[in-house]
This record gives structure tokens, C-alpha cells and sequence, in this order.
């Protein structure tokens, strides 16, 4: 049953067993990594607001009260379903990883019954046992089912686990859709055990846990009998020396470790068999690594077993510890000379090598061996062994032992692995000197050469010949016979020089010490065998160190700091980390299983997410150096003038300013040019490209660097103008330091400073806007699903500035910023100013001054981000609405409401006053509960009050999508604005609300067209007439839909199109369709009777601000009319044109019907050529529907079709 031997079932079952194994246990380390937030229940919004839908297995017991209890609650059902909608894939998938190790456990049991009852023919468990393939591979499958238990408690949470499962469960509709959900149950309980720091173990753990799908007891003695008595994987031959023995079985000390929980009355009860264990592999070590570095101290794990404690008790016995540590402190210093001398520069030759192979390679076995055990031993839960251990061993110490020993092993790698190549070519090309150099002394002894006068001697001259051949017939595939042919040959000449012709000749025994030279160089080059870089390889694994290494990242940040060019040697290190892949992905790769490129893939970034975690200190150095670069250029460094005096040379020269810059110019490129030194690196299947990594590592240090300036600069405690305008100045000036900066020393870091800025200022935006918009959609996007976050570059998250704020960022943060400035209650809109000012001092707050400033703070990509999120205020400000008008409206009032609409039916007409008002009165006192969402009471300060909701908990945003998307928002969506009928929450839902955001959309977008066109004329110009084109192909389209056929929904040109008009301002916020709905019955009736009986008796005129509606009337709630309008034509919009004519229509009839009587009064006015006198609701209203004619982009003559022209005239003399 060889390796090699593909048609064994045994060995093909057992391979393809622990092939998965491996697979299963890297899914579930990955996954780990991933675990939905709400599940964790660590953030208190998310415990707010899914803590009744989330349930652990208590749910099974009570499964039909819990979902009454969530099925009775709308906001219980919205939440579940939004945890549904977001969290199910990755449920699904955890619920997978849990399911295939029951399935492992059931095939491994169904293995073992089948080998027990004979259906593997000439097979059974001696057999295998005896079989080295068999044994090994049998003890693997065994031990990678103890593994899977252990991460999968140590790295998911019981608890968190049963959230899971039940999520998915009820997710999934019940259990007829999972046929083995009881048995993941049982699989997946809670254990009880907590890992951290300081690990919680209850009682009986881990032995309970593993019963709980027991393996049959007899199979397991028999694997741990074979562990005890066998070296199963050889490693003995590469660790011949007694004193290496722990290190050469510590796979096998680890197979035991787990399988001993399988049969717990081993460590509880067999005193002998544990002596005989902890003699073998624990007579001088009591710390091990189980698997892919994860440690376990034994003394601690063993401490509830009698006989596993008694048998350890020699290892842990205080002297023996001292006797360890003294042994390897020892090592430690020996060992490091030797290393020093090794890796001095021109000791490590190929000569020298090759003479030394067994002395280098025994300091290489020791070097590893003292590494494994400071390593491992520093890591102890014992704090007085501990305490003794970081005493006696400084981590810096065995840091830079761990460096020269990985250094060591590259040089002798890489001299051994280029030997191995070229031994072909250096073995014909020494056997070519030697033939040659016996050919040419052949023919000197036989007269044909002449190197002196000589006598001709052809017994010399056929001897020469002879050696000759013989040399030339040296085949080096038979290393052995042909060392000891070459070794007579050497003899032969040696013996030869005492021949009297020959002893006399400088020149002949020059050509035989030659020729016995190149003879030994090609016994030394028929030994170079590939086992020795087999041995290197076995000997330098670092699986144990997988976890632990972490733990040096900061000392090798240190290091690297001290000095910059150590990165070289530390890519060896780097190299060495990388033999752990070998571990878990020889068995896959062996079975040619399809999860081969997943694993490699998930270790591989892994490791390389580790070596950009060590040199990110370059560019956290480089950062910190320019920070003074910074302060230099912006604050101190004077530009110079056209003219400069002769006397004032020395001063504006700024000589010591300079000096400052070139010296922190100079620290800048020492730090990046040891990275940019390296060779590109192959870690597992990545290639590492050193330029690439710095790159990655400056993008990751300015990314940090921007966000985290934004976040502290875009705060706005006081709500004031001042300082606002302030906190958006002071950003602006330090953005544009740091830009300047940042160009100045891209030459010397070898990069595109000013590409890498705009590249990832244009993705912080977007990527913060994602996360912002998040809150408005119920199907979130995830930071691992967002095409803006990175692995290798992560935009950071920052908690809240305070309580009240519910913003994710400073993108929130800014935007509820401006609402909050041109809130109605403290400040009212000047359309020809196109800015809101304070109601009480008429000062600018909000207008192009302040807009302005936004720009120059946060750019065109933070202009566009603010514009996208009032889109999708906007959006779900309409979505609100419409669910709070179908709650009130199409419950009972729709039919009456259709009744009364037939009353004043045919809208043309003019019904008397009487009947008019009669109508609109009792349609009002119908609607009074409906108001408060076209307007409703007035906010607390600041925009983050209770009244806007829980805060959403997802992460991530809208994947690159404009506002426009917003459309698809459905009406339910949960966000900061979500309203019930029953409670009308603040005037952030309502009507005016929309308005407000459209106009603060169109001032942004006013702003990023003028920039375009200032900028970037040809674009906007092209942008411009290309959109014109297309709106003219569309409008064929709609006339003659065959001949010219809509663009396909695979072609991006509308929605790419759509991108570059948003961020060049040439978008009508006022004209957009946020969202898809179904007509609501009566609403242009409703918007009519809400302006005339709710609105115009809160509205007067004000004449100093050129007649705009304003909320002057003391004691009435604030409204600003200009925001209202636009609020109402964006509402009606929504819908058919048909609800747009309807309310014009309204609003004319009750025109008519109020200047019915004052008909006579106007005509004489008009007839005399003076004013007429209307009362102000009509005058009001008058203008309201000339505002909403302009702001809703509709004709002149839709208006003047419902009103008399000459009420107009009337309103504006």
C-alpha cells in the first residue's frame, strides 16, 4: 500500500479521508474570520435590534412560542427578514463546514466498520497498521477529527454556533429541508469552554465533546499503540542524534495528544502507559503545537488526569525545568557564534560546503531544535516557569536567532539547490579536464607533444591512456562505485609522481595535482544527492510557529526600524514561515483533490498577510518622517518671490528650513530602499513582489492617515456656521500639505505619489459612502463584498464621535451637518441666492460660500458622496411616506376619499364656496392623522435625536451604484428614518424634508459642473452633447421601438454614462424617479387638501426677501416654503403625470372658487388699470403654484390651462 500506488482502496479511502480533513479545517479557520456581527452580539445596536430574532438551541423547546412572539411584531418580521436577506449565504456555508465534519466522522466510522467486517479484501487493521502508508494516513484521519473539534470550539463560539445553526434553520423553513440538522445540533451544542487569554474549561472537557460521535475504543489503542512504539513518518533518519529525538517525533506528540482524549481512561487511570509516553516524547518538553501553531501547555491541559500529571511530573519538576533552560541557554549562545561565523561573508563557498556537508548540517538540526523549544516553552501558562523563561530568553534573542538560523538555512538551500542543477554540466565538464589532462601527458610521453625535452616512454605514454579512458568512462548515476573509482584514480596519481621522469618535472606534476584536484571536486559533486535537500526541508519546518509568530511582529517592526536594510535578511525568515503550507496541503495534493487551491490559497494570503503586517513599518516610518515634511512645506517653508534683493539672499534662501527636508528627504529612501532590494518572493502560490508590497504598505499608511484626519476634522458638536466652516478650512489646509508632501517624495519611495492619491481618495469616499448608504437598504453589502475595501489595503473604521451619532462616518456626519444648518426652524431658502440664511440675523449659513469649502475639504469625490447620500434620503423619505399613506389611506379612508373627489368632479368647474369648503373640511378632519407625514413637529437639535431610529448594523454600501439605485429600495426598508403610522417620528421623514435634500443636491450639483467645466472643459462639453445625442436615440426609440431597439441590459453605456453626468453636476435632482411603487389612491387630492388646510395657514409672505414663503407666524411650526414645494413636485413626481395635472387641477378649482365673489372686484381693477386687492391665502397660493410650476419643471401653460392668466396678473402688480 505505497504513496505511490493509486489502485489500493484502503489507501485511496484513507487518502481521499484525510485529504478532506485538512480542507475542512482551513474552511473552518477561514471562516472564523467571517462570522456575521449580529451573531457575535457584542455591538449593542445589533443586540437592540436582532436580539429577539436570534435564538440558541433553547429555540427547539420553544419553537412555536418564540415564532408567535416574532411573527406578532412588524419590526421583529422586518428584522428577521433583513438577517435573512443578508446572512443567509454565509449561514449557509457555515451551516456546510459544520455538516461535513459529521460527515467525516460518519465515513471515517463507516471505514473503520468495513475494514472490520472484512469488505477490503487482504486488508485489516494489523495490516494497515503494519503498512507505512497505512499507518500513517489512518493515524491521520483519526487525529484530524480530534483537530476539527478543537478549532471549531476554540475559534466559533459554542453559543455563537447555536445562533447559527438555528438562523439558518429557521432561515431554511424547517427541518425538511436539512435531514441532518439534529445530528449538526448535537455536534455543534455548546461546550461551555470560553478560549482566550485565560481559557474557561469546564469539567470533563475535551472528553465529553468528543463522545459525543465516539470512534470505537479498540481502533484507537491499537493507533496509540503504534504511536507509542513506532516512528510512523521516519523522521529519525533526518534527526539521527539522541538529544533531537522530541523534535524528530513531535508530529507523532501530537497525534497522541489528541487521540488520548478519545480514550480518557488513559490519562486518568494507565500510569504505565503514560510513563512511557511522556518518557518518549515529553522527557524534555511539555509544550506542544497540536496543529498549524496552535499550542498547548500540558502541564496545564494534563492537570485534571491523575496518571497524564503523575507520568509529567518528572518534565515539570523545578529542577529538571532549570536544568532545560540552563541546557538551552547554553545552546542559545553556542550556537548563535556559530551562526555569526557561518553567515560571515565568503564563509559559505561552494568548497567549503561541500567539504562540511555533515558539520552544517548537524548545526542546522541543533539551530532548529533550540528554536522549537524557546519558541514553544515562551508561550507556557505556567507564570513561574513563564516568568523564568522571558528572564532568561529576551524574545529580541531568540528573534534574531530565529533570523540567522532562517538565513543560514537559505544560503545552504540555495548553494545546494544550484549545485543539484548544474551537477550535470560540472560533473562533464571536471571529466573532460581529467581526460583531456591524461590525454595531452599520453601523448607527451609518447613524443607527439612537446612541453620539454623528454625521452619517449611508452609505458608511461599507454598508462596515461589508460587512465584516461577510465576517467572517461565514469557514469555518476552510481554515486557510490563511482566514489571509489575516483578514489583508486587519485591514488594512481599520487603514486605515479614517483616515477624518476615524472618527479623531476615541475610541469607534469602540476598537470597530475590538477587532475587530482578536479577528481575529488567530482566525488564531491557525484555526493550532492537531493536527500540533503529533503533533510533541509524536514528540518527547517516551522508549522509549530504558525500562530506563534505573530507574537514578533513588533520586535521585527523594531528591528526593522533600527535598521532598515535587516528587511533583506529577513525574507529569509519570511521563506522559512512558508514551509508550515507543506503541512496541511501534502495529503491534498497527493489525492489531487479540488480543494487543493483553496487551501494554498487561504495559507498563502495568510503568510502574506503576515509580511505586510512586519513591513508596514517602513511606510508608518516613512509617514512619521513626513509629517515633519508636512510641517515644514505648510507651515514654515516660504515660497519664493520672482525678485529677490542680493542682501535678502541668505534670508529667503531658508538654508537650515532646506537642510531639515533634505535630511528627512534622506531618512525617507534609506527606509523604502531594503524592501525595494528584495527579490520577488514565492510564498505558498502568491508571488511576492517587494515593489508592490511598499506600495501596498504606503497606500494602507496614507489610506489611515486621510481617514482618520477626516474623521477627527468632520465633527460638529456646536452646530454652529462658524465652525463648520472653520473644521472644513483647517481639513482643506491639511489635506493639501499632505497632498504637496506626498509629490515632493514620491521620487525618492520610487512611486506614483499623486496616482496613488486620487486612486485612494476616490476610494475612501466611495467606500464610506457605501457604509453610509448601507442604512438605507435592507439588503446590505458586506466589507468582504465591497469592490472598494481591500485586504492588503483596508479603509479603517472609527467608532462615533458620541452617543447621539448615528452617522458610520465622516461622509454622515458632514451630510446631516448641512441639513441640519438649513433646518427650517432656525434658518429659510433664498432661491435667488440659491443659499439659506438665518431667520433671525439674514446671515449666509448654507449656500455656495459653504458648498465651497466642502470642496476644497473633501474634493469632487466627497461632493459626489454627499450628493448620492441625499439621494438616498430622498428615496427613503418617499418610501416612508408611502407606507405611512397606505397604512392611514387604504385601510378605510380610500373609498370615502373617492367619493368625496366625485363631489367636486369635473374639476374644470367652479362648485359654489359653500359646497367647496363643506368638502374640503370633512376630508380634512378625516386626514388629520396623515399630516404629520408630509410635515411633522420639529427635530431636537442636531440631527442625530432619537426620533430618526435605531441605527442600522450592516457594513459596506451600494457597490458603486448612484443614487438612482435608490429606486429599487423597498418600501419596508429598515434605516435611521423607518416611521409607523402609529408614532410619527421628526420632520426628517416628511415632505419638506425632501425638499431640503433636493435643493442641497442641486447646489452640489451645481458646484461639481461649474468645477467640471472649469477643470475639464472638453469633458463637459463632450459629456454634454453625448448625453443630448443619446436622449434624441432614446426618443426614437419610443417613436419607432423596431427600427431603433433599446440598449440591452448587458450594455453598461446608460449606467456608465449616468456615473460620469453625476460627477460632472450635469444631473436634475428635481427630475429624477427615486422610487418604483403602485399608485396610491386619491394623493393629488390629498397633497392639494395638505397644502390648503395644513400648509397656507403656516405660510406668509414675506416681501424683504423677494415674496418668499416663509414660517413667520408666531406660535405655527416652521416651514420653509421654498423646501415644501420642491418636496410636493418630487412627491408627485413619483408617480403617473396624471397626479401632477390632478393637483394643478385642484389647486385651480379652489382659485375659482375663492375669487368667485371678488370676480366683479377684479374685473373693475383691471378695467382701471390699478391693483387688485386679493386676501393672502389666495395671494399665497397664488404663488405656491407658480413656485411649483418652476421647481417641478413643468410648462407655463400647464398652469395657466387650471388658473386665469389674469390672477397673475393681479398677484404681481
Amino acid at each position: 500500500m505505497s504513496t505511490s500506488s493509486g489502485s489500493d482502496p484502503v489507501r485511496t479511502s484513507l487518502l481521499k479521508l484525510v485529504s478532506r480533513g485538512n480542507a475542512i479545517i482551513a474552511e473552518l479557520l477561514r471562516l472564523s474570520e467571517h462570522i456575521p456581527s449580529p451573531f457575535l452580539q457584542q455591538d449593542k445596536d445589533d443586540i437592540k435590534k436582532y436580539g429577539e430574532v436570534i435564538f440558541d438551541f433553547r429555540y427547539l423547546s420553544t419553537a412555536e412560542a418564540c415564532d408567535h412572539r416574532v411573527q406578532s411584531r412588524q419590526d421583529l418580521v422586518e428584522a428577521e427578514e433583513e438577517l435573512r436577506l443578508n446572512h443567509l449565504e454565509r449561514l449557509e456555508r457555515f451551516y456546510l463546514a459544520f455538516e461535513s465534519i459529521w460527515k467525516y466522522v460518519t465515513d471515517l466510522k463507516t471505514f473503520i466498520e468495513n475494514l472490520s467486517n472484512g469488505i477490503y479484501i487482504s486488508h485489516t487493521f494489523e495490516t494497515v497498521l503494519g503498512d507505512t502508508d497505512g499507518k500513517q494516513l489512518f493515524s491521520e484521519a483519526i487525529y484530524l477529527y480530534g483537530v476539527m473539534l478543537l478549532v471549531l470550539d476554540a475559534r466559533i463560539e459554542g453559543v455563537v454556533r447555536e445562533r447559527m445553526v438555528i438562523a439558518y434553520y429557521r432561515g431554511k423553513g424547517g427541518v425538511h429541508d436539512l435531514s441532518n440538522v439534529e445530528d449538526v445540533c448535537r455536534l455543534c451544542r455548546n461546550t461551555n469552554f470560553l478560549a482566550g487569554p485565560v481559557p474557561r474549561r469546564p469539567p470533563n472537557y475535551p472528553e465529553e465533546y468528543f463522545a459525543r460521535f465516539p470512534l470505537p475504543r479498540e481502533v484507537i489503542q491499537m493507533v496509540v499503540g503504534r504511536l507509542r512504539s513506532d516512528d510512523i513518518y521516519n523522521q529519525l533518519k533526518a534527526y539521527p542524534s539522541p538529544e533531537h529525538r522530541s523534535t524528530a517525533l513531535a508530529t507523532q506528540a501530537a497525534m497522541l495528544y489528541i487521540m488520548l482524549f478519545f480514550v480518557p481512561e488513559t490519562l486518568k487511570a494507565e500510569a504505565a502507559t503514560m510513563r512511557e509516553i511522556c518518557d518518549k516524547y515529553f522527557a524534555d518538553n511539555w509544550v506542544l503545537s497540536f496543529y498549524m501553531g496552535f499550542t498547548v501547555d500540558l502541564a496545564q491541559q494534563w492537570e485534571p488526569y491523575k496518571a497524564a500529571r503523575a507520568a509529567l511530573a518528572n518534565t515539570i519538576n523545578p529542577a529538571n525545568v532549570r536544568m532545560l533552560i540552563q541546557r538551552n541557554q547554553q545552546r542559545l549562545a553556542d550556537l548563535s557564534a556559530e551562526l555569526r561565523r557561518y553567515l560571515t561573508e565568503g564563509v559559505l563557498v561552494e568548497d567549503y560546503v561541500l567539504d562540511n556537508i555533515p558539520a552544517l548540517m548537524q548545526c542546522l538540526r541543533n539551530c532548529n531544535s533550540t528554536l522549537r523549544w524557546l519558541m514553544l516553552h515562551l508561550t507556557t501558562k505556567q507564570k513561574r516557569i513563564g516568568d523564568e523563561l522571558a528572564g532568561t530568553f529576551p524574545r529580541k534573542a531568540v528573534l534574531t536567532f530565529f533570523v540567522d538560523t532562517a538565513q543560514f538555512e537559505f544560503v545552504l538551500k540555495t548553494l545546494f539547490q544550484a549545485l543539484l542543477a548544474g551537477k550535470r554540466d560540472r560533473w562533464d565538464k571536471l571529466k573532460a579536464q581529467c581526460t583531456d589532462r591524461m590525454t595531452e601527458l599520453a601523448e607527451y610521453f609518447g613524443g607527439e607533444r612537446n612541453l620539454s625535452r623528454v625521452t619517449k616512454n611508452e609505458e608511461l605514454e599507454q598508462w596515461f591512456r589508460r587512465i584516461s579512458t577510465e576517467i572517461g568512462s565514469l557514469d555518476y548515476a552510481d554515486a557510490t562505485s563511482v566514489g571509489r573509482k575516483i578514489q583508486q584514480l587519485v591514488v594512481a596519481l599520487e603514486e605515479v609522481e614517483q616515477f624518476h621522469q615524472i618527479e623531476g618535472s615541475i610541469q607534469i606534476k602540476q598537470f597530475l595535482a590538477d587532475t587530482r584536484a578536479a577528481l575529488t571536486q567530482m566525488i564531491r559533486t557525484v555526493h550532492v544527492q537531493e536527500a540533503v535537500v529533503v533533510n533541509i526541508t524536514l528540518i527547517a519546518d516551522m508549522s509549530y510557529a504558525w500562530e506563534i509568530s505573530t507574537e514578533y511582529i513588533p520586535l521585527m517592526q523594531e528591528i526593522i526600524r533600527e535598521k532598515a536594510s535587516v528587511v533583506l535578511r529577513l525574507r529569509a525568515a519570511f521563506l522559512k514561515l512558508a514551509s508550515v503550507l507543506d503541512f496541511p496541503l501534502v495529503r491534498i495534493m497527493q489525492a489531487q483533490s479540488d480543494d487543493q487551491e483553496s487551501v494554498a490559497q487561504y495559507y498563502s494570503s495568510k503568510l502574506v498577510d503576515f509580511v505586510r503586517h512586519v513591513l508596514e513599518i517602513v511606510p508608518v516610518s516613512v509617514f512619521t518622517i513626513l509629517n515633519d515634511v508636512i510641517d515644514i512645506q505648510t507651515n514654515k517653508l516660504k515660497e519664493l518671490e520672482a525678485r529677490i534683493s542680493k542682501d535678502q539672499l541668505r534670508e529667503v534662501a531658508q538654508l537650515e528650513l532646506r537642510g531639515q527636508l533634505a535630511a528627512a528627504t534622506h531618512q525617507i529612501s534609506v527606509f523604502t530602499e531594503g524592501i525595494l532590494a528584495m527579490q520577488t518572493t514565492l510564498l505558498g502560490i502568491i508571488q511576492v513582489d517587494p515593489r508592490q508590497l511598499l506600495e501596498d504598505g504606503v497606500r494602507k499608511e496614507l489610506v489611515r492617515q486621510i481617514t482618520f484626519a477626516m474623521h477627527n476634522a468632520l465633527y460638529f458638536p456646536a452646530h454652529r456656521v462658524q465652525d463648520f466652516e472653520m473644521r472644513l478650512q483647517s481639513l482643506a489646509q491639511r489635506l493639501d500639505g499632505f497632498k504637496r508632501s506626498f509629490e515632493y517624495i514620491q521620487d525618492y519611495i520610487s512611486l506614483y505619489g499623486l496616482k496613488i492619491w486620487q486612486e485612494e481618495l476616490s476610494r475612501i469616499m466611495n467606500y464610506s459612502i457605501e457604509r453610509e448608504c448601507n442604512q438605507f437598504l435592507k439588503i446590505k453589502v458586506s466589507d468582504d463584498q465591497s469592490e472598494y475595501q481591500s485586504t492588503a489595503v483596508p479603509i479603517p473604521s472609527y467608532p462615533p464621535q458620541d452617543e447621539r451619532d448615528i452617522s458610520r462616518n465622516f461622509v454622515g456626519r458632514l451630510t446631516r451637518e448641512l441639513l441640519e444648518l438649513s433646518q427650517p426652524r432656525r434658518a429659510f431658502y433664498s432661491h435667488y441666492l440659491s443659499a439659506w440664511f438665518d431667520l433671525q440675523q439674514r446671515s449666509e449659513l448654507v449656500g455656495i460660500k459653504a458648498v465651497g469649502l466642502v470642496h476644497k475639504a473633501v474634493g469632487v469625490f466627497g461632493l459626489c458622496g454627499v450628493d448620492r447620500l441625499l439621494g438616498f434620503m430622498v428615496a427613503t423619505h418617499l418610501n416612508n411616506f408611502v407606507k405611512v399613506y397606505r397604512a392611514e389611506v387604504d385601510r378605510a379612508l380610500a373609498p370615502q376619499l373617492a367619493d368625496t373627489v366625485r363631489e367636486l368632479l369635473p374639476l374644470h368647474g367652479t362648485p359654489p364656496a359653500a359646497v367647496h369648503a363643506r368638502i374640503a373640511a370633512a376630508a380634512d378632519k378625516r386626514l388629520q392623522r396623515l399630516w404629520p407625514a408630509f410635515l411633522g413637529p420639529p427635530p431636537a437639535a442636531g440631527c442625530s435625536t432619537p426620533s430618526e431610529g435605531p441605527r442600522a448594523t450592516g457594513h459596506g454600501g451600494l457597490g458603486g451604484r448612484d443614487a438612482r439605485s435608490a429606486g429599487a429600495l423597498p418600501p419596508t426598508a429598515t434605516d435611521p428614518l423607518t416611521i409607523t403610522h402609529h408614532h410619527p417620528r421628526g420632520a426628517a421623514e416628511f415632505v419638506m424634508k425632501i425638499g431640503q435634500c433636493q435643493l442641497l443636491r442641486r447646489l452640489l450639483q451645481n458646484e461639481l459642473n461649474f468645477t467640471a467645466r472649469l477643470d475639464s472643459g472638453v469633458l463637459a462639453c463632450t459629456l454634454e452633447n453625448f448625453n443630448a445625442s443619446l436622449l434624441k436615440d432614446i426618443r426614437a426609440h419610443y417613436r419607432n421601438p423596431e427600427k431603433r431597439p433599446y440598449p440591452s441590459e448587458e450594455n453598461p453605456l446608460l449606467s456608465e454614462l449616468a456615473k460620469y453626468l453625476d460627477a460632472a453636476g450635469m444631473g436634475e435632482p428635481f427630475d429624477r424617479i427615486y422610487i418604483a411603487t403602485d399608485p396610491l389612491p386619491s394623493l393629488d387630492f390629498v397633497a392639494f387638501l395638505f397644502v390648503q388646510q395644513y400648509a397656507l395657514p403656516r405660510l406668509a409672505l414675506d416681501p424683504s426677501v423677494g415674496h418668499l414663503l416663509l414660517a413667520r407666524q408666531p406660535g405655527k411650526e416652521p416651514i420653509d416654503g421654498i423646501p415644501l414645494v420642491v418636496g410636493m413636485a418630487t412627491l408627485l413626481r413619483q408617480f403617473h403625470a396624471s397626479q401632477l395635472q390632478g393637483f394643478l387641477e385642484y389647486l385651480g378649482q379652489y382659485l375659482r372658487v375663492a375669487t368667485e365673489g371678488q370676480r366683479e372686484a377684479l374685473a373693475q381693477a383691471m378695467k382701471e388699470g390699478r391693483p387688485a386687492e386679493l386676501d393672502g391665502e389666495t395671494r399665497a397660493l397664488l404663488h405656491f403654484a407658480e413656485d411649483f410650476c418652476r421647481f417641478g419643471h413643468l410648462p407655463r401653460q400647464a398652469l395657466d390651462a387650471v388658473i386665469p392668466a389674469f390672477l397673475f396678473d393681479s398677484f404681481r402688480s
